[in-house]
């Protein structure tokens, strides 16, 4: 009697870990299929950006981490090739730990980790180092918020909003202070 309830808990707790349930968005048409263990998601979800209005594709999530994502934005622009923003950090060997000044624009600092030479920017098909395109902008703010559109949120701290916004593809992250002491500063690093 004991190893059949065991037996029934067991195949209660795999149906609740393997079976998904359907969730409908309202983006414009994506399905979502979720449970404990994965997700998979069919996207179809208004874009303004897109020549057929929608983003369109398949994300498939394992455990949370993103195994597969075929998501497509259809561009027509008279034939040309078309390029969204993208970054790119150049690496080197030195310890991540340790920040040094990188630009200071408005009373206010952008800092790099050692292991970061450089941070490009690119924009269509032109590439700006990162303080080229904070000055070309003419605001910080708007510099790296640029930086961020393309990256994932990660945590808002409670010291009065200081944000991590993070990116595995460009393996960067950001750091944006706003504390209530008044720091403003941002800081990039090596995002592993």
């Amino acid at each position: 009697m004991k190893s059949r309830f065991i037996v029934l808990i067991i195949f209660i707790v795999f149906l609740i870990l393997v079976f998904p349930i359907k969730i409908h968005y309202l983006d414009g048409g994506s399905i979502a299929y979720k449970a404990i263990t994965y997700s998979i998601t069919k996207v179809h979800r208004i874009n303004d950006k897109s020549s057929t209005g929608y983003d369109t594709g398949t994300i498939i999530k394992l455990f949370g981490f993103k195994i597969y994502d075929n998501v497509t934005t259809y561009v027509s622009v008279s034939n040309d090739y078309v390029e969204y923003p993208k970054i790119e950090a150049i690496f080197n060997n030195k310890n991540n730990n340790e920040f040094r000044e990188y630009l200071e624009y408005d009373n206010r600092v952008v800092y790099l980790a050692n292991n970061i030479d450089e941070v490009y920017y690119f924009e269509g098909a032109n590439k700006y180092k990162l303080s080229d395109y904070i000055n070309k902008v003419g605001d910080l703010d708007k510099g790296i918020q640029s930086l961020i559109n393309i990256m994932s949120y990660f945590a808002t701290y409670k010291d009065g909003g200081t944000t991590i916004y993070i990116s595995r593809e460009y393996k960067i992250a950001i750091k944006k202070m706003n504390t209530v002491m008044g720091d403003r500063d941002i800081y990039i690093y090596e995002y592993k």
